[in-house]
């Protein structure tokens, strides 16, 4: 360990090793910031979100989020389905097993 001394105090160096693909990556950062004319980024997505209380006959009630753009209704699926004894998983999750 290297030693820098400051005002008659021995204080530890910390040097930085940098490996060349985070180099490769900061290069990639600033060329690009640098030399694009316009930087895109996501729309500013108006929605509304409000909750909706789902009742089927002979199974229950239950209380949803829905989220609503442009009159049009965005269910959650997952959670009807859970909601009504269906099985359902993401083909993320089937993949991992």
């Amino acid at each position: 360990m290297e030693f820098i001394k400051v005002n008659n105090i021995l204080i530890p160096s910390l040097k930085l090793q940098l490996n060349s693909s985070f180099k490769l990556v900061c290069l990639f950062i600033v060329c690009s910031t640098i030399f694009s004319n316009k930087i895109y980024c996501q729309e500013n997505l108006d929605f509304d979100e409000i909750s909706v209380s789902l009742n089927v006959q002979k199974i229950g009630t239950v209380e949803m989020g829905v989220v609503i753009r442009d009159q049009v209704a965005y269910l959650p699926v997952k959670d009807i389905l859970d909601f009504i004894k269906i099985r359902n998983t993401l083909f993320l999750e089937q993949k991992k097993n």
